[in-house]
């Protein structure tokens, strides 16, 4: 298969690239690096070049070292015309270091200004507040989130599962969670 993906993009004039990285629940840190490429059919692309465990301090030249490495291994180098991440200020240096074109993830962007506005406006705050200890409360009790499987399937509701805080869409999927289980509640 990587073969295959390799021999495609040989034939692509140019790869962007995306980067991410995250901590776990279990508190681990990972790195993922993905490209994306328009083949000679038009036809837009997109691989994983990697997802790694990253234990080490998440510097720019540490985080360079890995996306580099990555970079020669799918022989894609010289083809990398931008590196989309987040705003921290290690990955703008890390695309300095690897002398890329960075860009700021506008859905990252986007995800923030919400998380501001929310965070200024006290009565969305305040719901946030309470759909977090709601959700965390059913995430820290096995009892509490079997009851509650019990009472959606008494209700004739679909068993749902609890949504997690990590992501740009976190906040709307627990409130979008909390709408349909209600009842249940």
């Amino acid at each position: 298969m990587k073969e295959k993906v390799k021999a495609s993009v040989e034939k692509a004039a140019a790869v962007s690239l995306t980067s991410d990285m995250w901590t776990s629940i279990n508190t681990e840190a990972y790195l993922a690096v993905t490209w994306h490429f328009v083949d000679e059919s038009s036809t837009l692309n997109t691989v994983v070049l990697g997802e790694q465990y990253f234990p080490n301090a998440h510097t720019a030249e540490n985080i360079a070292q890995v996306k580099g490495s990555l970079m020669a291994e799918w022989a894609i180098t010289g083809k990398v015309t931008c590196l989309v991440t987040d705003g921290a200020a290690n990955m703008g240096a890390c695309a300095r270091e690897l002398r890329l074109k960075h860009a700021i993830c506008i859905a990252h962007t986007l995800n923030l200004v919400v998380k501001k506005a929310l965070d200024q406006t006290p009565e969305l705050s305040d719901i946030r507040a309470k759909s977090r200890k709601i959700v965390g409360y059913f995430r820290s009790s096995t009892t509490a989130k079997e009851r509650l499987s019990v009472v959606q399937e008494q209700l004739r509701k679909p068993q749902l599962k609890l949504p997690y805080f990590h992501d740009h869409k976190a906040h709307l999927k627990v409130l979008d969670f909390l709408q349909k289980v209600r009842r249940a509640l």
